[in-house]
């Protein structure tokens, strides 16, 4: 049962006023809680939803869901007009406040906030009450969150008391909207809470990126894109674990850093020696040369000298998918990274086409852009040539 539906079957609703209109207000939107409400299950589904309206006709509350059909929001020219007469007015807090709750990414109104409440801790309730006013708003806005982390982290006194409502309102957006991102980067924050294992959470697998194995992902549910997505991340992320690697391509290599790099490069391979400098940081340096197939590279980045060879990689697991799923799109796409012959690759090309037609132009660039991956040796890692 979801958290926001235990709240619905107790039928309980937290003392704080501002937590209750948060709660009612996400009622109708959340389907698993009117899914519960027309079985018939709780107390009558036309007792809540009058209050839902009556609530509504008070309030007037407008929180943005995505893929959620839209409801009656504020029109464009309304809260420009409101906009610009609270900006006429003089400055004061109370001006601010107002601001912030019309227009949530309004920086300049924020920071004021947080130089008066610095001045005057006691308007930490008032404040807490209008970040979540502006989050209802918007509730994916960055600012609001990060202003409800600055006054957590630097009022340890108060946060104290406001812990248990902190976990309240995140979960309950996070029940609401599962990929809101600020909202687990804040609850992580200030509650050390991560979020619960959910293989195919985006925020999840973000936060563990060192944590899951791969191939137990995709072997859970190889149809779901986010597994192989988290492959390419992770395999990428081993590729870098010593700084840089090289993809070798038909006509051009690249050289790719983890972090900007900047100087001269010297690269070393069979009878060719390529000197090539870069004055701003970049990630990727280029060298347009044509090369047969080598087993190892030398390249000196700024004196210091690394020995690169042939990645070793197997991609069994791949031909195992696709025996149980042969039109999976990942393990079809991810079949292209190890095969070299380029008709067997158009053959696999005009397959995935033929799953994921809306894709077609894009899946047509991959014809001949088949690459060779090299690695440095960690033995032999910026150690002297010879």
């Amino acid at each position: 049962m979801s958290f926001t539906s235990f709240f619905v079957t107790k039928n309980s609703f937290p003392p704080d006023l501002t937590l209750r209109h948060f709660f009612v207000g996400l009622l109708p939107r959340n389907l698993s809680i009117r899914s519960i409400l027309s079985k018939g299950t709780l107390f009558e589904a036309n007792t809540i939803l009058r209050r839902i309206n009556l609530w509504r006709k008070e309030t007037n509350p407008r929180m943005i869901i995505h893929n959620v059909e839209e409801g009656e929001y504020i029109e464009d020219n309304d809260a420009f007009d409101r906009l610009l007469k609270l900006r006429s007015k003089e400055e004061s807090i109370e001006k601010h406040k107002e601001i912030v709750q019309l227009v949530s990414d309004d920086y300049f109104s924020w920071n004021k906030l947080k130089e008066y409440l610095l001045a005057n801790p006691s308007d930490f309730r008032s404040q807490l009450k209008v970040c979540e006013n502006s989050l209802r708003s918007n509730p994916k806005s960055y600012q609001p969150w990060h202003h409800r982390k600055f006054m957590m982290k630097n009022f340890q006194r108060q946060r104290e008391k406001y812990l248990d409502r902190e976990d309240f309102l995140t979960k309950l957006l996070l029940d609401s909207d599962p990929r809101n991102f600020h909202c687990w980067n804040y609850r992580m924050s200030i509650l050390n809470t991560k979020t619960g294992r959910d293989l195919f959470n985006y925020s999840y697998l973000h936060h563990h990126q060192d944590s899951e194995d791969p191939l137990s992902i995709i072997y859970t549910d190889p149809l779901d894109p986010t597994s192989w997505e988290y492959f390419y991340l992770w395999r990428e992320r081993k590729r870098m674990r010593n700084g840089l690697y090289i993809r070798r391509y038909k006509d051009h290599l690249e050289i790719r850093f983890s972090k900007p790099f900047q100087g001269q490069i010297i690269f070393e391979a069979d009878k060719t020696r390529k000197i090539v400098a870069s004055e701003l940081d970049t990630r990727i340096i280029v060298i347009e040369e044509t090369m047969g197939a080598l087993d190892s590279f030398w390249v000196i980045m700024n004196g210091e000298t690394v020995y690169l060879s042939l990645e070793d990689e197997g991609f069994g697991f791949v031909h195992e998918i696709l025996e149980v799923e042969p039109e999976c799109c990942g393990a079809l796409l991810m079949l292209l990274d190890y095969i070299k012959e380029e008709t067997e690759r158009i053959s696999i090309i005009e397959k995935i086409i033929s799953l994921d037609p809306i894709k077609k132009n894009y899946y047509n660039t991959l014809c001949g852009r088949f690459y060779s991956v090299y690695v440095p040796e960690p033995e032999k890692y910026f150690k002297n040539k010879g």
